[in-house]
């Protein structure tokens, strides 16, 4: 069982999102009226090959944006890398897991002074602008420390 675990554990997932955005919207008692926009990617070997951007705008509480179907996210450590199309620039964020682990938010308000990374307007407006997305999820999941 440990080797069929240690089979599935995440390393880095690199995610291309080149398909279409689909988008919804709603409204409920928790978060009042909302946007949602998602983008399934083209992951790798499964259980990553369809990975999903989503992006929720609520009218009465902060944006998120999360990274799923990436298989299991509760690992320390955890980063999400994202770079556009025609741009050498790779923004950074720190990321966090939800209840289930599996689905990965950026913390787009926890700055790292040595990431480099865009505040949420910034980052939601290349997300509109640019043609094709790349994201890299990455943890402490299966790696090895030495000794020391």
């Amino acid at each position: 069982m440990k080797k069929i675990v240690l089979f599935f554990t995440i390393l880095i997932i690199p995610v291309m999102a080149f398909g279409q955005w689909t988008s919804s919207s709603g409204d409920n008692k928790f978060d009042g009226k909302y946007r949602s926009a998602m983008v399934i990617g083209k992951g790798s070997e499964w259980p990553y090959n369809r990975p999903t951007l989503v992006i929720n705008l609520f009218e009465s509480s902060t944006p998120n944006i999360y990274l799923t179907n990436i298989g299991y996210t509760g690992c320390g450590s955890a980063a999400i890398e994202i770079t556009f199309d025609n741009t050498d620039k790779i923004y950074t964020y720190n990321s966090y897991s939800n209840s289930d682990n599996d689905a990965a938010f950026i913390d787009y308000n926890n700055e790292v002074s040595h990431y480099n990374s865009l505040n949420l307007s910034d980052l939601l407006d290349l997300f509109k602008e640019k043609t094709r997305l790349y994201i890299r999820y990455s943890s402490s999941c299966g790696c090895r420390y030495p000794k020391n």
